[in-house]
């Protein structure tokens, strides 16, 4: 059994393709970069991971099939919480809201008395990493884009879809 890993980094993705014993048979990166604007937004086009994808996927089949290697599984494994909000076709209506993204401080300050009741709610204190936050930024700030939003997605279950042509998400 075969597993092609795509490891979504902040600057670059990877894939691997691994036997089941972890051997290394074919390996390929694409970098990519960040856009950090002014008042410490950070954003990236959805785009850039779609390309990544599709040219990992690429290079790697065309090792698997010079070698005729099978890949059994596909695995991804990603950054943190960025946020692409979507329209009814899937299609990103904007630039991804990253992880590291510190646009959202005032929302969280502001839930910061609330601490308690989410942490027994999620596991989690309020910090704009989380997704939520973000989400919340994009009504108020972005009501035009939060009106088409079909869904919110993370970069996972991005890549996910453009693999599968299915919805889905790991709900951790």
């Amino acid at each position: 059994m075969n597993i092609l890993v795509i490891d979504v980094g902040t600057s670059s993705m990877r894939g691997i393709l691994f036997t089941h014993e972890g051997k290394v048979l074919a390996e390929n990166q694409i970098l990519y970069h960040v856009c950090y604007k002014g008042n410490s937004w950070v954003e990236q086009a959805a785009s850039d991971w779609e390309n990544a994808l599709y040219n990992i996927a690429k290079e790697i089949a065309k090792a698997a099939g010079a070698n005729k290697w099978k890949i059994d599984a596909i695995t991804i494994t990603s950054q943190r919480s960025s946020v692409i909000p979507v329209d009814k076709s899937i299609r990103p209506l904007c630039n991804a809201i990253m992880w590291q993204d510190k646009r959202t401080n005032e929302i969280c300050e502001q839930l910061n008395t609330q601490n308690d009741k989410i942490f027994s709610l999620c596991g989690s204190r309020v910090n704009p990493v989380f997704s939520a936050s973000k989400m919340t930024w994009l009504r108020e700030n972005r009501p035009e884009i939060y009106a088409k939003t079909y869904k919110f997605l993370v970069i996972p279950d991005y890549l996910n879809y453009l693999i599968t042509g299915e919805l889905c998400t790991d709900y951790t």
